[in-house]
């Protein structure tokens, strides 16, 4: 191939490239904005930030894959406050497996909080899980106890059973 048709190919491939950003950009600022801000909730990181915080347990990005967005992911969470992440998948999930492994490195990078892997055959989620993984991460005080005014949390007296709901309602997850 001459060099001249080299040169050409390479800015065309640049400018596909440069095309999709842009596009991915904007639908992420129209569509995928509007419904998470319909909703209440918080965009949730792009993926190159998510492969950016990943880069630290994972210099390599290796393996490719959802690994890298979901370790970028439960990083970025627990930094900006969550308490607890939940990682949700099947029991056969390599992705999941994998990412079990990875917890410990995930918690200490991510400073604070807590990862809590629910694993269900079924599809099913055990709430006896989801309500222990809440009170170790809260404490009984916050789970079910006083008023907490900076955590936004609402007064209630202590409960002699817990509710997944109840709980998720009251904390940042």
């Amino acid at each position: 191939m001459k060099p001249a048709a080299l040169q050409r190919d390479r800015r065309r491939a640049a400018a596909r490239l440069a095309a999709s950003v842009r596009l991915r950009g904007l639908l992420r600022r129209w569509v995928a904005q509007q419904l998470y801000r319909a909703a209440a909730l918080p965009l949730p990181l792009d993926a190159g930030t998510a492969a950016a915080m990943t880069r630290e347990l994972l210099p390599t990005l290796r393996p490719v894959g959802e690994l890298v967005t979901y370790v970028g992911e439960a990083i970025g969470a627990l930094r900006h406050g969550a308490d607890v992440v939940f990682n949700v998948a099947p029991s056969s999930c390599m992705v999941a497996t994998m990412g079990e492994v990875l917890t410990p490195a995930i918690a200490a990078a991510g400073g604070r909080g807590r990862v809590q892997h629910l694993f269900s055959a079924d599809g099913t989620v055990d709430e006896e899980i989801v309500q222990l993984a809440l009170l170790k991460a809260l404490g009984p005080e916050r789970c079910c106890g006083a008023q907490d005014s900076s955590a936004g949390l609402t007064s209630r007296k202590v409960q002699p059973e817990l509710k997944v709901d109840d709980m998720a309602a009251r904390t940042r997850i």
